[in-house]
């Protein structure tokens, strides 16, 4: 924008939408964006506050902020500098959630949004603040349009990103085995915290009876106590030793992912020859796949990789400072019974009556068929012991108020089904509830009164205010 000698530093006053504004003819020429990835932006926010940066592309001049344009937006951050980039739905990539960046570094990432646009046909685009209360100085410079990214051959033989270099990258397959030693002596230089039991519980905490499996426990100073009895103390979960445990996991620990190789083979520098022992994790077929993670941990640990694998897992945690191994992980890690685990049952709702409400398909939980279909998966799952049970959500409503009652009824119905099958065939796992990412108030009384643990997933980088 000012080739390289010199920022725009632009104020925007308070209004409703102050924005820096580029139009063709006038601030640029090429008005075909189709080969463009992206749209880049340098900034410097000198200001003690984020800031909310919106970027807008239009490829009308009667673009209104709804019609022929896309927006992105990011909070930059305070007191910092970076490179907005507004990716293009032209570099999206089929089967990856990313590609390779548009930006080399220093990068704040956001996809564009809104109705499709003629790429060709660009006829301006603006940098814009939504309502800002006071006057606002953002400097900016280095406008650019990255070009899509070239996909040959982007893939290594590792399955690692061939466009740049990092620490601790492989390069060749001797690399594993120096890896190997230097990850042995980090893992025995650093073992299980020593105020931790065989658990992972709290060694030197208060003891409470051992009931020989996970349980909960209201404990007011170092006593357990009967709910309500007082208003001090607060809920704990206890090991079977009986001390106090407070869970911090990993969920989907397993041993590789699969992607996509037909169709997109020319991503790839390598893959293996038929008779070559790592075809396992990418066998040659209409649909082929490949699990590099899988291939990298044969050539690190040999072709008893799965076993040292498992057992390396564990040494992680140790390490680490985990005490258990989350949802979705590979239940071969159960077998060892060295840290507490969580899993999922998931019941056949073939045949079961449903509905659709807030565009998800509800399984009706009225339906005879329901208590049948859970019996059967929790039995076939009952072999397990010694572990920490949760459910995955089979549904999830946003019902009006005059709903209410039936959202109460039909909650409770779900989770009493559930929680008699758990206590039925499992007496003494914990059930942990359907883990909400929405939670009407309905749902969660329900929860609490069928479940061992209400438990919440919640995305965000603090608890904050969210009761």
């Amino acid at each position: 924008m000012t080739l390289g000698q010199y920022s725009a530093c632009v104020t925007f006053q308070p209004s409703a939408w102050p924005n820096f504004y580029f139009k063709s003819g006038v601030a640029f020429t090429n008005l075909n964006w189709q080969s463009r990835g992206g749209l880049a932006v340098d900034v410097l926010n000198t200001n003690t506050a984020p800031i909310t940066v919106s970027i807008r592309v239009d490829d009308d001049f009667s673009a209104n902020g709804v019609q022929h344009c896309q927006t992105a937006s990011l909070s930059f951050p305070a007191s910092a500098s970076g490179t907005i980039v507004m990716a293009f739905p032209q570099s999206a990539i089929t089967g990856m959630s990313a590609g390779p960046p548009l930006v080399a570094s220093n990068a704040l990432n956001t996809s564009a949004c809104g109705p499709a646009l003629n790429w060709s046909n660009i006829v301006a685009f603006q940098i814009f603040l939504n309502s800002p209360t006071n006057p606002t100085t953002l400097f900016i410079d280095n406008l650019r349009l990255p070009a899509v990214p070239d996909l040959d051959e982007i893939v290594d033989a590792y399955g690692q990103y061939t466009g740049t270099d990092w620490p601790g990258k492989i390069h060749q397959d001797t690399d594993f085995a120096d890896q190997n030693t230097q990850e042995q002596q980090w893992c025995a230089a650093h073992p299980r915290p020593a105020n931790r039991d065989v658990y992972g519980a709290w060694q030197d905490g208060p003891q409470l009876a051992a009931s020989g499996f996970f349980r909960t426990a209201w404990v007011a100073g170092t006593n357990e106590v009967a709910p309500g009895s007082t208003d001090c103390g607060r809920w704990w979960l206890v090991a079977p030793s009986g001390r106090l445990f407070f869970s911090i996991g990993i969920d989907v620990i397993d041993y590789g992912e699969t992607t996509a190789v037909s169709g997109r083979e020319n991503m790839f520098t390598w893959l293996p020859d038929d008779d070559d022992p790592l075809t396992q994790f990418s066998q040659p077929c209409t649909n082929q796949t490949a699990n590099f993670y899988g291939m990298d941990l044969y050539r690190k640990f040999g072709t008893n990789w799965m076993r040292l694998a498992q057992s390396r897992v564990f040494d992680r945690l140790d390490a680490w400072g985990f005490n258990s191994i989350g949802n979705w992980s590979s239940s071969d890690l159960f077998t060892g019974h060295r840290v507490p685990y969580t899993v999922p049952i998931w019941y056949d709702w073939t045949g079961l009556a449903t509905f659709t409400s807030a565009a998800q398909t509800m399984i009706d939980q009225f339906d005879p068929g329901f208590l049948h279909s859970v019996d059967a998966a929790i039995a076939s799952w009952s072999a397990f012991s010694n572990q920490v049970v949760t459910l995955p959500s089979s549904w999830t409503t946003a019902c009006v108020t005059d709903l209410s009652a039936f959202l109460t009824d039909f909650a409770g119905q779900y989770f009493s089904v559930i929680n008699a099958k758990i206590k039925l065939y499992a007496p003494s796992q914990l059930y942990l509830g359907s883990r909400f990412a929405s939670h009407p108030i309905e749902a969660v009384r329900a929860a609490a009164q069928s479940s061992d643990v209400i438990t919440f997933n919640i995305y965000s980088q603090s608890l904050g205010t969210n009761t």
